[in-house]
C-alpha cells in the first residue's frame, strides 16, 4: 500500500523561500541608489540637465527615495493642515524671488514654495541673472518652505548652465525639510552648500 505524501504545512514553503533568499537582496535599494546617483552626477557635470531629469525621475520610481510630486504635494497638504492651528502671522510668505548680491557675487534670494507653479518664474529670473553676470553665483534658499521635484530639476539645470562656463553655484540652505531633499536625492556634493549667508560670504572672500 503506497503512502500518501504528508500535506504541506501552511507557510512552510514561504518560510523556506525566505530563508533561502540571498542576503544581498536587502541591499538592492542601496545598489539602485548608488547607480542612479552616479548617473545623475555624470549627467549634471557634463551639462546634461535633461538627462539628469530623466535619471532623477527613474530614481524616484525605482527606489522611492526622492518623493514624487504627488507625495510631496500630499506632504505639503499635511503640513498645511497642521498650520491651520497656528496663528496667521506664523504662515510662510507667498513666493518671492529677487536679486541679491553677496560679497560681490551675483545671486538671488528665494522665499516661499518652489514647485511646478513657481518654478517657471524662478527659472526666468535665474536665466536673466546668470546671463548678465560672471563668476560664482549665489542661490539663497534659506527662506524656501517647500521644494518639490520641479524645484530639484531647476537646481540641477542651473548647476549645469553655470558649469558650462566653469562658474560655481553657491547654495545657502540651512538644515530642514528643503535641505533634506538634497540629502535624500544624493546630490549634496554637486553644490557648494552653506547653512547661512555669513558662511557663504566667507567662502567667497579671496584668500588673504
Amino acid at each position: 500500500m503506497s503512502t500518501l505524501p504528508a500535506p504541506a504545512t501552511p507557510g512552510a514553503s514561504t518560510a523556506a523561500r525566505a530563508m533561502s533568499a540571498p542576503a544581498s537582496a536587502a541591499s538592492a535599494p542601496e545598489r539602485v541608489r548608488h547607480v542612479v546617483t552616479q548617473g545623475l552626477k555624470a549627467a549634471v557635470l557634463t551639462g546634461g540637465s535633461a538627462a539628469a531629469g530623466v535619471v532623477l525621475g527613474s530614481h524616484a520610481q525605482l527606489s522611492g527615495k526622492l518623493p514624487s510630486s504627488r507625495r510631496l504635494n500630499a506632504a505639503r497638504r499635511s503640513q498645511g493642515d497642521s498650520r491651520k492651528a497656528a496663528d496667521v502671522t506664523a504662515r510662510p510668505p507667498g513666493f518671492e524671488v529677487e536679486r541679491a548680491a553677496l560679497s560681490g557675487a551675483p545671486g538671488v534670494v528665494v522665499r516661499g514654495d518652489v514647485d511646478i507653479d513657481t518654478a517657471p518664474r524662478l527659472t526666468e529670473t535665474l536665466d536673466a541673472a546668470i546671463h548678465e553676470t560672471r563668476g560664482a553665483f549665489v542661490l539663497d534658499l534659506s527662506e524656501v518652505s517647500f521644494l518639490d521635484s520641479s524645484g530639484v530639476h531647476l537646481l540641477l539645470r542651473t548647476r549645469a548652465v553655470l558649469g558650462r562656463e566653469d562658474r560655481a553655484l553657491v547654495v545657502i540652505c540651512p538644515p530642514g525639510p528643503t535641505r533634506r531633499i538634497f540629502e535624500v536625492a544624493g546630490i549634496t556634493d554637486l553644490f557648494a552648500l552653506f547653512e547661512s549667508r555669513d558662511g557663504a560670504a566667507a567662502s567667497l572672500q579671496p584668500p588673504g
